[in-house]
C-alpha cells in the first residue's frame, strides 16, 4: 500500500510509483530553495531531505540526506 501522509515542506509534489513491495518517489525542489536564508547571522547551508516509512505491520525505518549546501 502506498503510504496514506505524505509531508513535504518545501511545498514540492512528488511523484510517486509503487512496484510490489518497492515504492519510489520524486520531487522537484527548485535550486533558490537550498539557497535560502535560516539566520541573520548565518548563510544558507542547503535543505534535509529525510524519509520515514512504516510497514503494515509497525516497523518504521528513516533516512536523511544534505543536499545544496552543508555536507
Amino acid at each position: 500500500h502506498a503510504p496514506s501522509a505524505l509531508n513535504f515542506g518545501s511545498r514540492a509534489k512528488p511523484s510517486m510509483q509503487q512496484t510490489g513491495a518497492r515504492l519510489t518517489g520524486r520531487a522537484v525542489v527548485p535550486a533558490k530553495e537550498h539557497q535560502r536564508s535560516h539566520s541573520v547571522w548565518r548563510g544558507p547551508y542547503g535543505s534535509i531531505v529525510t524519509a520515514v516509512v512504516r510497514t503494515e505491520d509497525g516497523c518504521v525505518a528513516g533516512a536523511y540526506v544534505v543536499t545544496g549546501g552543508i555536507g
